[in-house]
């Protein structure tokens, strides 16, 4: 895989702290590409509170590659790629005698990228609240008023909340179990 990573001299003193000892440009932009890639990346990133940020992306099929697809693009790992950009582009910070930063290319340097680095901790599921899924229920509810087939569909397409269908399945199930919404008939959706 190579990476070549590039930023504005004008912008190289805007550095921000990223890990120990590291920082990485405010802004700068990286082609990631090689053989053991589906498809060649470009990528221009912007540091946020610390992580770097991909603001800007562009995908290149590689010549008897695959096409890009949507199957295809579901599966390319953003943070894999964002995290090849932010190690190449890193920089080495250190604190001199008098005071001063020193900023250079951790040029030759392993970096370890870890998920955290890029996406930042994992919160896992949030408990979901009574008042958010009394919300539910009332969308759903009045779906089954306008005698909707598919109210869960009502709740997909709200504008508040746009969840995937699985989400919002797993709503309408929690606001059965906490008698929001009545139970679940065969063939017949329960209010």
């Amino acid at each position: 895989m190579d990476v070549k990573c590039e930023w504005n001299l004008e912008t190289a003193r805007a550095v921000v702290p990223w890990k120990t000892g590291l920082a990485l440009p405010a802004r700068f932009s990286a082609i990631c590409d090689g053989d053991d890639v589906a498809y060649g990346a470009e990528l221009e990133v912007e540091v946020r509170n610390g992580r770097p940020v991909c603001t800007r992306l562009t995908l290149t099929e590689h010549p008897g590659g695959p096409p890009i697809s949507s199957r295809e693009l579901r599966a390319v790992r953003l943070s894999w790629y964002l995290g090849l950009a932010a190690a190449a582009c890193a920089l080495r910070m250190d604190r001199l005698p008098d005071g001063s930063i020193s900023v250079e290319p951790a040029i030759g340097e392993e970096i370890i990228v870890e998920r955290a680095d890029i996406e930042g901790p994992r919160g896992g599921r949030r408990r979901l609240s009574d008042e958010h899924l009394i919300e539910v229920a009332a969308v759903y509810r009045a779906a089954l008023e306008r005698k909707s087939r598919a109210p869960r569909k009502a709740i997909e397409s709200d504008p508040r909340w746009l969840p995937s269908p699985a989400t919002a399945a797993r709503w309408v199930q929690e606001a059965r179990k906490r008698k929001f919404l009545g139970p679940a008939t065969p063939r017949r959706a329960g209010a």
